[in-house]
């Protein structure tokens, strides 16, 4: 049934008001929708529980609704267990408590006391809203499993800036580990570090005499070292005369004996 407003109110939800003749403040019309729907829906009860309307008897509402619990046209669920899932089923406060109780039991479970409540829960999600999403872009940022994963995308990888004897528990690049190298009677070795070492033969010169030898790769910025090693053991004194990045002009020094080649070991970065 609907609610009535007064007669006239525009407010479908006005209330009834009192007037105040004295003062002249009329009250509120009744409209007769107001009157007839009730009684129609009391009469509708009564009628229904096979009661016959009588304009003597003011119990009549009372006794229909004790006839429909008495027939089972209307039940009272005592036990909480809210089986029937019926409209015509009406919870006792007791058989709701009960209900609600073992619903939010089972809801928790065997949840452990910290983690048996949503605020215990939310707080355990770091309060995130977007945790999956979260964790989602975590695991994309670790490296795949395998033997033969690629693992460019970690941030512990080691790289070039590392020094050679780095005995730390990072993990190494393949650059950092096999350097880039040219092995053969001349070559070099480039280090994780930037340190390159270079070997190569030179060729024979006499007696206070010199030879240009050309590094395998020029050094970006600098040599650190030059050594040679003659072939045999009756050479003359090998001495560098000069360097730049890409070479070096080596001579014999000693002015006694002449040098039939050898090899030249430079260092630099």
């Amino acid at each position: 049934m609907k609610y009535v407003a007064p007669y006239g109110s525009l407010d479908p939800n006005a209330s009834y008001t009192n007037g105040n003749a004295g003062a002249g403040i009329p009250g509120s019309i009744p409209d007769a929708r107001a009157i007839e729907h009730p009684q129609r829906e009391i009469v509708d009860v009564i009628a229904s529980a096979g009661l016959t309307p009588m304009e003597g008897s003011l119990t009549q509402l009372r006794q229909a609704i004790s006839a429909m619990i008495a027939d089972g046209a209307v039940t009272l669920d005592i036990d909480g267990t809210m089986a029937a899932n019926s409209d015509l089923v009406a919870p006792s406060q007791k058989a709701a408590r009960t209900y609600i109780a073992a619903q939010i039991a089972a809801l928790v479970a065997a949840a452990p006391a910290a983690l048996d409540t949503l605020s215990e829960l939310s707080a355990a999600l770091g309060n995130d809203a977007s945790f999956a999403a979260t964790v989602t872009a975590l695991i994309a940022t670790k490296a795949a499993n395998g033997a033969n994963a690629d693992i460019t995308s970690l941030e512990t990888v080691n790289t070039v800036t590392q020094p050679i004897n780095d005995s730390s528990t990072k993990i190494a690049t393949t650059a950092f580990a096999n350097p880039a190298n040219s092995l053969g009677a001349s070559g070099y070795i480039k280090l994780a570090s930037g340190l390159i070492m270079q070997w190569m033969p030179f060729g024979a010169m006499g007696v206070g005499s010199t030879v240009n030898v050309t590094f395998p790769i020029a050094f970006p910025t600098a040599v650190y070292s030059l050594s040679g090693t003659p072939i045999g053991v009756t050479q003359g004194t090998l001495e560098v005369v000069s360097n730049s990045l890409s070479g070096a002009l080596l001579g014999e020094g000693s002015n006694q004996r002449a040098i039939s080649g050898g090899t030249l070991i430079a260092i630099g970065k």
